[in-house]
């Protein structure tokens, strides 16, 4: 029987009276199959209520669904459906009470909590939700679901140490969650627990299936490394990276910064050029490269690697210095005074800007000295 078919034959039934109320009678109907059926209001309101979700009118499927709960809350396909209505009209606070009212009708039911904090925490409620979801854990201990959830609100809150607590029990229930233990070592990381970090990138790194997830994990670890100044460890790590990615700019990038602080300018120079080639505009990589070709004795080729640079960066005073330090090597003072001159008021670059003008101004004077002795 179609659904407006339905909906006309309980129009039509009569109304009895029962306990001094008057209540819908329901009706018996004949299915396809020749099998009688009572249909019920909730019935009728819950069909509609199909129809107005398929055709994309969820504040009208909501108000159906809301009153079938209300008619008969045993049913849980309406609350279910009365919840997803909510979700897609981003109603989350709406979705949660519906849940609640849900499982206060079935108290032992551990889907019904779960989807109540799932829309806690899709509401915010973070304190609601950490009461749900605590409740679910001290239920079913190896729930591995409620236990990230649990980390998730912790982190939510500002308590790094539970939620860590909670997302290692996770990591517990269920050992190749490649994805967790990537963001427990970023909140490690945070907390500044650095040797935990590493640990649990390399156990992510261990668990992954995806290629591009590994890699993105190795290069936490050597960006830490690089943080922690064991750049031959990072340099390791971003020579793998860069034959397995090689168009990925910041892994040249970091490579270069590896070589050049462990005095490997020469080695520097073809990872900061290839950063620079990927990247057009990224300002670090020309300072980088004309810091090394300054420190390979090269100080023309860093000033034609800092003017490209100027013309494509929005940050120039390290560009500006650079320069004046490849006019120092060429003992071109003045014009090197003036290239600092354009970073003294750069918050970041002003005070080693301000120092280097003394020093070329130093050295202007050594070199008139030796040149009246001489």
């Amino acid at each position: 029987m179609s659904i407006s078919r339905i909906s006309m034959v309980l129009g039509l039934c009569l109304c009895v009276v029962f306990a001094g109320k008057v209540v819908a009678a329901p009706q018996t109907v004949t299915d396809e199959r020749g099998f009688e059926k009572k249909i019920t209001e909730a019935d009728v309101l819950f069909q509609t209520g199909t129809q107005y979700m398929d055709a994309g009118e969820y504040a009208k499927a909501a108000e159906a669904f809301e009153k079938v709960t209300m008619l008969d809350n045993s049913r849980l396909d309406a609350f279910h459906r009365l919840c997803e209505s909510y979700s897609k009209l981003g109603m989350y606070d709406k979705a949660s009470a519906a849940y609640v009212r849900a499982c206060e009708a079935h108290p032992d039911d551990l889907r019904l909590l779960s989807n109540l904090g799932y829309y806690q925490v899709r509401a915010k409620e973070y304190e609601e939700a950490k009461t749900t979801y605590i409740a679910i854990v001290e239920a079913k201990p190896d729930d591995y679901e409620a236990h990230l959830r649990l980390g998730f609100i912790y982190k939510g809150l500002g308590d790094k140490e539970t939620a860590l607590s909670y997302y290692e029990k996770a990591i517990k229930l269920d050992p190749n969650d490649a994805s967790t233990m990537g963001s427990v070592a970023q909140l490690y990381e945070e907390n500044g627990q650095k040797d935990d970090a590493i640990r649990m990138y390399k156990k992510a790194i261990a668990a992954s299936s995806d290629s591009d997830d590994a890699n993105k994990y190795k290069s936490a670890i050597g960006k830490m490394y690089i943080k922690q100044e064991k750049f031959k460890e990072s340099a390791r790590i971003y020579e793998a990276l860069v034959v397995a990615e090689p168009t990925k700019y910041s892994h040249h990038f970091n490579l270069g910064i590896s070589y050049m602080k462990t005095k490997m300018p020469a080695e520097a120079i073809p990872e900061f050029a290839q950063a620079v080639e990927l990247k057009p505009e990224f300002s670090d990589a020309y300072l980088y490269l004309a810091m090394s070709y300054n420190d390979v004795g090269k100080p023309s080729q860093a000033i034609e690697t800092i003017q490209t640079g100027l013309q494509v960066s929005e940050k120039t005073a390290g560009l500006y210095c650079a320069w004046g330090k490849s006019l120092e090597k060429l003992s071109r003072f003045d014009e090197a005074i003036d290239k600092f001159a354009n970073a003294v008021d750069d918050r970041q670059w002003g005070n080693y800007a301000k120092k280097q003008i003394q020093r070329q101004e130093d050295l202007k004077k050594r070199a008139d000295l030796i040149r009246q002795q001489g």
